[in-house]
């Protein structure tokens, strides 16, 4: 009997891990363009605005204030970007939408690093710019 429920737990567990590991690549994957919902921006729930605006305002903080440490900029825009995710209530097609506007973030945000000169910063700016034309409020 026992080898009978591992001949066919075994098979089980190899799909849910194969699942769980497709899901997971669909968040670190290759960026996908957002598209427009027939034309018209998505509707974002307004902590996510926030949370954007919020990456704004500390990018500008940081190329307006002559900081240097790019570190704790990371770190600021991270814990914003977490943010982003866990207030997220989005649903269906905006929710994908979001996510593929957020994928390019996350790739910005992981290579930014002591070496990251104001061009890298400047183009996480730039991007973070581009928010409202596929969102609203």
């Amino acid at each position: 009997m026992k080898k009978i429920s591992l001949f066919l737990l075994l098979p089980l567990a190899f799909l849910f891990l194969g699942c769980a590991n497709e899901h997971a690549g669909h968040h670190e994957g290759e960026a996908v363009a957002v598209k427009l919902d027939n034309g018209n921006k998505w509707v974002a729930n307004p902590e996510t605005t926030e949370g954007i605006v919020n990456m704004q305002s500390l990018v500008d903080a940081y190329l307006g204030g002559g900081d240097t440490d790019v570190q704790a900029l990371r770190t600021s825009l991270e814990t914003e970007f977490s943010t982003i995710f866990e207030k997220c209530t989005m649903k269906g097609e905006a929710h994908e939408q979001l996510h593929n506007y957020l994928l390019p973030i996350k790739a910005m945000l992981k290579n930014l690093d002591e070496n990251a000169g104001t061009a890298e910063i400047e183009s996480i700016r730039a991007y973070l710019g581009t928010y409202k034309n596929s969102f609203m409020k």
